[in-house]
């Protein structure tokens, strides 16, 4: 059950103990803790929270971190069980706490623009274009990240640093003194910010000198220690950072890339295949190729095949006219969709149409529910 609106808005909530990074203002998701000694007082704040939004006809985008998921799970099912509604939406996200912090208040500042479904749906394709990670001396107890046998193995050696990088590709790859540099996948668009920290009494002297220089910050912020940092690093000394484009189109371009579809069963724009709010599978659009995604292996080419003695050329045939197709067939549907412009979703109006109102590339056409024609820049964070 659903409220029948032409536009529903939508706030995020941040399930866990993760402090905002104050980098984008005031715009800020909800925090709830969840912690408590019994689940109604854990899931009581959250409740209200949920329900004093339905009756206002906003749905909440609530995020949790997958790796600690558990406890959040259960207060959204909760909440969704006593409101008798799909206006909460659980969105697990595999993000060190520090990224994860920011995404949510870049999800936060998104809300007022763009629809439930879509602000749901970009909690994955806004980690593409930041670069986050972890500074290690082992990854031991590593366990939010795949590692292999052998780093295992190496974190017992003496001076043995690792760099685990939760997005856009979560990898753990060993970072010989200055080669740190050359481990990193992605470099996000200019001008690039950095906010990074650091757990426990470790000393960040080799990180801020082979990490941090590599980025080419226009900006460098340290923050305090977040308080899932151990718990997502597997050990108390560690050094996290994140680095994003500060750019003013940097968060526009992500939602004007991705090509929502409305769900078959709520209506809500989506742009992933399990729509975030009801759970029904649907058919969305191909969205465009991500820059951030490693490229697939080459295959290995075939064995060349034995040549074979040239054909002797045939003689052209002669065109024979074609019957017209049949009145009462359809024409060939193609299998897929065309890739969008980057400026314009719709071809520019003749001398003689009336002017209309020009949506972002990638929006859907006008009288799509709950989308608005453009995203504001995004403020500076402050010095």
């Amino acid at each position: 059950m659903t409220h029948d609106q032409p536009r529903s808005a939508s706030v995020v909530a941040l399930l866990a103990d993760v402090p905002t990074t104050g980098h984008l203002g005031a715009a800020q998701a909800q925090r709830f803790t969840l912690d408590g000694h019994d689940p109604a007082e854990r899931s009581g704040p959250f409740l209200d929270f949920a329900r004093g939004h339905a009756a206002r006809g906003t749905k909440v985008v609530a995020l949790y971190p997958r790796w600690r998921g558990e406890r959040a799970q259960r207060v959204v099912a909760f909440a969704r069980g006593a409101l008798r509604e799909d206006t909460v939406a659980a969105v697990g996200v595999d993000l060190a706490p520090l990224a994860l912090s920011l995404i949510a208040d870049q999800l936060a500042y998104l809300c007022p623009y763009l629809p439930p479904g879509v602000v749901a749906g970009l909690a994955d394709e806004l980690p593409r274009h930041t670069l986050a990670g972890g500074w290690l001396r082992t990854v031991a107890n590593l366990s939010t990240i795949p590692i292999s046998v052998n780093q295992h193995l190496g974190s017992f050696a003496p001076g043995v640093t690792y760099l685990a990088l939760c997005s856009p590709v979560p990898q753990v790859v060993r970072a010989p003194k200055g080669e740190a540099g050359t481990r990193f996948p992605f470099h996000p668009q200019e001008p690039v910010h950095v906010l990074h920290s650091s757990g426990g009494d470790v000393d960040t002297t080799a990180f801020e000198g082979q990490v941090l220089p590599v980025l080419q910050a226009a900006a460098v912020r340290r923050l305090p220690a977040q308080p899932l940092g151990p718990r997502y690093w597997g050990s108390a000394k560690y050094a996290e950072f994140v680095a994003f484009s500060a750019h003013p189109r940097a968060l526009t371009e992500p939602a004007r890339r991705v090509r929502p579809a409305a769900c078959t069963w709520c209506g809500e724009p989506t742009i992933v295949a399990v729509c975030r709010f009801c759970g029904a599978a649907n058919t969305v659009p191909e969205q465009p190729a991500r820059a951030a995604e490693p490229a697939p292996p080459p295959t290995p080419a075939a064995a060349p095949a034995p040549a074979r003695p040239p054909a002797p050329p045939e003689r052209p045939a002669a065109a024979q006219p074609q019957p017209p197709p049949a009145a009462d067939d359809d024409p060939p549907v193609p299998q897929e969709l065309p890739p969008l412009p980057e400026d314009s979703a719709r071809p520019a109006p003749g001398p003689d149409a009336p002017p209309g109102p020009a949506g972002p590339a990638g929006a859907p056409p006008p009288g799509t529910p709950g989308w608005k024609q453009d995203v504001p820049s995004v403020p500076r964070s402050p010095e």
